[in-house]
Parts: C-alpha cells; sequence; structure tokens
C-alpha cells in the first residue's frame, strides 16, 4: 500500500512539474491588434513586477504568513501562502524564449546557453522524499502553477491592460488640462 502511496505522489507530482513547462505561454496573444506593441511591453513589465510581488511575499511578510498560518487562513489566504511558497525552491525566473516558462532556479536543470528542462519526480532526491514532504511540494506547485495559468488569461491579461490604458487616459488628461491656455505648453 505504503509503495503504491509513493507512486501516485511521484506521479502527481510528475504532472505538476511537466505543467510548469511553458506555463506562461498564453497562445491568444497572437490574436492582439498591437502594431506598436505597447501591449506586450506593458505585459512584459506586468510580469517581471508579479514575479518580484511573489518573491517579496505577495505583500506579506514571513512573520505575517506564519501567524495566519498560525491562526488559521481566511477566503483565498491559503490558496495564495501556497503560491508565495514557491520561492522555497529557489528564486523565480523567466525561461526559454521570450519567458515563456516561469520556474524556480532549484527545479530547472540548465543545459547551456539558452537551453533547459523542468525536474522529473524520478530525480533521486524526489523519491527519497516523505509522503508528507511531497504532498506538501505538490500542494505548492499546482497552487503556482494555477495562479500563473489565471495571470495569463485572457480575462486577466486583458483586464490589466484595460486598466492601464484607462490610467493612461486619466493621466494625458490631466496633463492637457494643466497646459497653459496662452502658449499650450
Amino acid at each position: 500500500m505504503a509503495k503504491r502511496v509513493k507512486i501516485a505522489l511521484l506521479e502527481r507530482l510528475d504532472n505538476a512539474l511537466s505543467d510548469m513547462y511553458h506555463n506562461a505561454s498564453p497562445a491568444w496573444c497572437q490574436e492582439i491588434d498591437d502594431p506598436d506593441g505597447r501591449f506586450f511591453e506593458f505585459m512584459c513589465e506586468q510580469g517581471s513586477w508579479t514575479i518580484e510581488y511573489i518573491q517579496e511575499g505577495l505583500g506579506h511578510t514571513a512573520k505575517g504568513w506564519k501567524k495566519a498560518e498560525k491562526l488559521g487562513f481566511l477566503h483565498n489566504e491559503r490558496f495564495y501562502w501556497l503560491v508565495q511558497r514557491i520561492t522555497e525552491y529557489g528564486e523565480l525566473f523567466q525561461w526559454g524564449r521570450g519567458g515563456r516558462t516561469v520556474a524556480p532556479k532549484n527545479l530547472v536543470l540548465h543545459r547551456g546557453g539558452g537551453s533547459f528542462k523542468i525536474l522529473n519526480a524520478q530525480e533521486p532526491e524526489f523519491e527519497n522524499m516523505s509522503n508528507a514532504d511531497l504532498t506538501d511540494m505538490i500542494q505548492v506547485l499546482e497552487a503556482f502553477n494555477t495562479y500563473v495559468e489565471n495571470w495569463n488569461s485572457r480575462e486577466s491579461m486583458l483586464s490589466m491592460y484595460k486598466d492601464f490604458q484607462e490610467q493612461e487616459a486619466e493621466y494625458e488628461a490631466e496633463r492637457l488640462a494643466n497646459l497653459c491656455p496662452s502658449c499650450g505648453k
């Protein structure tokens, strides 16, 4: 029985690890009419900011997360706690052409140049882990993959870009309102 549980956990871990490959590749972006490249520039900046935000604890300190864990999580807090724990497996980087894979450094094998490979569950370090540690790792990886998938969804990206465009229009309107009527500067 214990052997079957271990095999099932390693299989699920392997799935979670393989789901990381190209996890940040929204295929629908080719549909965007973006002749000046502003959408892609904005989304690259947002992606970099989001990676930093995750690495910094998603707006919480380590002490704050420990307190929430001890007292019990509110609504979606446990999900975000799991997401930010991805940094336990190394600093987050974007890998591959166009940063199509977002993964922690310690779960990636460098093959030289731009070539890389996400680890798989057949690595000895994973086979030697306890079932509890495997389960914990699987929960963290699956939460992180879900977070990245949701962030890269059509609705999410278009919503972020729409907010950016509205804010930009407000700044431009304010700038125009403050121009000197006589000289236009």
